[in-house]
């Protein structure tokens, strides 16, 4: 089951990866003349959403319509009624040919552009089974040639989602683990909830003691309303327009901060030496992979979360993201909270309370978010057909802006109609550009800038919060300045620390595979993980990337008789023309010295070091460190070069003590022999 686990949080970037590989140009269409859009700063479109009596209202026209800019009214200059029809025969779906093609795509505003996202935690075994047909048939219901979909699990990071219009490989997945589900499972599969168990155990005749099962409970709420938090601001990154999020869960408790819950606190470990003969301060963590420490550390820090806090902050978010949330209670009309057989007695007016915030939580969050909530109902079908109703009928509206100001703050944007008996939703506002982001490189004033694109894909790229047993990120580099020439690949496999503890303790082996857009493998290369590392750099040699997305495979396979683990990554063929460093860390963790990694957040006790491949010694390295908005941080960044192997690198390497926990951008310029080129590396400082 865990194993499952794994592969259904992989399943949307997978199935959408196989669509984009596979799938060669569809010959372009015929399609009725459009409006134009002026677009520039002062430009903003908003979508809305009138209603009555819950059902949309197709009649209205521009006039109809009062758009207010904090406060101060708009005139609308473009107009557009939409009506999606849906029901496109899956022959007649054209998906994606790459990623850049599936971003452009995204960013058709009369495109809708949605996510499934499969709580696991915090939905049952049969609520799982219940949704499996109702899901594929709204797709196959709902599904416009222009529209994109993708699946989520809390597991999985916003950037590994793959966008796509098929909906056969879900299907299929779903159907054959349709016990995604994981609420009501006596024992959790999850490792660390396991040792919850383990550290905290109950009285005899109960499985899970009530100190564990309320970790457990804050823990899985927790992964939920943060996945969805990032999950928002990724798709706030990916286009302007509406972007709907359907959250299959059956909600959230919301507890706030308990001190009471948190404990004496982790107790000092027994010093001894590893099986390797190194020193450790936790004998029994070094041997048995986690001790009581480790549980005193969560249990405190699971004390002070204020999950209220993070679900008002995910409301926020969503509204500044323009993202609605659908939210549809995989349990129907649900009598008790507690599973039966957990072995918690509450009484039945305790209950019906905790089914009620549950429910409340969805509405307000469907209601504050302009979604719909599918609650309080046993016909799945029926409320999952008023979503759909719901996101096939709107009106698209342009105005430029009154106030002129590029200071970057939220504006917020009211929606009136003026007919009687209209309700209306609409975007709750917009980010304002600054000067900043709007103004041209000064090396090249004439050419439009591509600084936050640049700085966009690189902070899209950090590695997310999400449980994954490995993490792999790609290097590469042309050695020379022919753009058409072979490109020297590198990939940095790292295994969690769990993974490292368990099946991996005594190492294993790496095979990676390259493939082209076509499937053809372009390259192969293997390594040995050694007992107790975690990272091996896998060295792909040239790879004759002749065009198109390159999709890098990775497995690691445990010595004895564990479960091999396995990751996928793209490189867009656009990003093949400058380069990607290789990334090490230096820390309290790594014993003080420089190992490299594949995971882009570090703590302010390391160390980073970026490496990148140069043409020779008189190549030139210069960096700097950038905020997630593109602005200058006054930050010493020492740049220097090294040869190894026969190659050249140049270096960069920073002191993150100073930063606060936030994302930033670290830009290195290489100057060779075809001229300066910029790499840009996405990093989140933890803590």
């Amino acid at each position: 089951m865990r194993r499952r686990l794994w592969a259904i949080a992989l399943v949307s970037a997978l199935a959408g990866a196989a669509a984009i590989e596979g799938q060669a140009p569809a010959a372009p269409s015929r399609a009725p003349q459009r409006p134009t859009f002026r677009l520039d700063a002062n430009f903003v479109r908003v979508d809305i959403y009138p209603t009555a009596d819950g059902k949309p209202v197709s009649d209205l026209v521009a006039a109809d319509f009062e758009v207010l800019e904090d406060g101060v009214p708009q005139q609308i200059e473009t107009f557009e009624r939409i009506e999606i029809a849906g029901h496109t025969p899956v022959e007649q779906r054209r998906d994606p040919n790459n990623v850049a093609d599936m971003r452009a795509q995204a960013e058709n505003p009369r495109a809708r552009v949605f996510v499934i996202f499969l709580d696991t935690y915090n939905t049952e075994m049969t609520g799982s089974h219940r949704m499996q047909r109702s899901l594929v048939s709204m797709l196959d219901q709902m599904l416009a040639p222009d529209d994109l979909f993708a699946v989520m699990t809390p597991h999985m990071s916003p950037s590994d989602l793959a966008f796509a219009r098929k909906t056969e490989t879900i299907e299929g997945y779903l159907r054959r683990y349709w016990t995604w589900g994981q609420r009501d499972r006596l024992m959790p599969e999850d490792p660390i909830e396991r040792r919850y168990v383990d550290c905290y155990p109950g009285p005899a005749g109960q499985p899970i003691s009530d100190l564990a099962q309320d970790l457990i409970d804050r823990r899985r709420e927790k992964f939920a309303l943060d996945a969805l938090h990032d999950l928002s601001l990724y798709l706030r990154g990916l286009r302007e327009e509406r972007k709907a999020v359907i959250a299959v869960t059956i909600g959230w408790l919301l507890p706030r901060e308990n001190r009471g819950l948190a404990g004496p606190g982790p107790q000092p470990g027994q010093i001894g030496t590893t099986p390797t003969g190194r020193i450790t301060t936790d004998r029994v963590k070094s041997d048995y992979g986690s001790s009581n420490a480790d549980c005193e550390r969560d249990r405190q820090t699971l004390a002070n979360v204020d999950l209220f806090q993070d679900y008002q902050d995910l409301i926020d978010v969503a509204n500044r993201s323009n993202v609605s949330i659908y939210p549809v209670d995989s349990r129907g009309l649900a009598a008790t909270d507690t599973p039966m057989g957990f072995g918690r007695e509450r009484s039945p007016a305790d209950e019906i309370q905790r089914v009620r915030r549950r429910v409340e939580g969805l509405r307000t969050l469907a209601v504050d978010t302009d979604g719909i909530a599918v609650i309080d109902t046993n016909d799945i079908d029926k409320g999952l057909q008023r979503i759909i109703a719901d996101m096939s009928s709107y009106y698209l509206v342009g105005y430029y802006t009154r106030n002129a100001k590029l200071d970057g703050r939220f504006r917020k944007i009211t929606v009136r109609v003026k007919r009687p008996g209209v309700d209306v939703r609409a975007r709750r506002g917009y980010k304002a550009a600054t000067a900043a982001e709007l103004a041209p490189p000064k090396e090249t004033a004439a050419k439009p800038s591509g600084r936050s694109e640049s700085i966009l894909a690189a902070l899209s790229g950090i590695t997310s919060s999400r449980l994954r047993p490995v993490h792999t990120s790609v290097a590469f580099a042309r050695r020379g300045s022919d753009v058409a020439g072979p490109v020297r690949m590198w990939t940095a496999v790292e295994l969690d620390p769990l993974s490292l503890k368990g099946d991996f303790a005594a190492g294993g082996d790496i095979a990676v595979i390259v493939a082209g857009s076509d499937g053809t493998v372009l390259s192969q290369g293997r390594a040995t993980l050694a007992p107790g590392a975690r990272t091996v750099v896998v060295d792909l040699g040239d790879v004759a990337a002749a065009g198109g997305d390159l999709v890098v495979r990775t497995r690691v396979k445990p010595q004895g008789d564990g479960a091999a683990v396995s990751d996928t990554a793209t490189v867009a063929a656009a990003s093949l023309s400058a380069a990607a460093p290789l990334l090490w860390r230096r820390g309290p963790s790594t014993q003080m010295r420089f190992v490299a990694t594949a995971d882009t957040r570090f703590s302010r006790a390391d160390r980073m070091r970026a490496d990148v491949l140069v043409a020779d010694a008189t190549s030139t390295v210069t960096a700097v460190l950038l905020d997630r908005v593109g602005g200058t941080i006054a930050l010493p960044v020492t740049v220097g070069t090294r040869t190894d192997g026969g190659m050249t690198w140049g270096t960069a390497e920073l002191a993150l003590a100073p930063l606060a926990p936030s994302e930033y951008v670290l830009k290195l310029t290489v100057t060779g022999p075809g001229g300066p080129s910029d790499v840009y590396t996405g990093i989140r400082v933890v803590q």
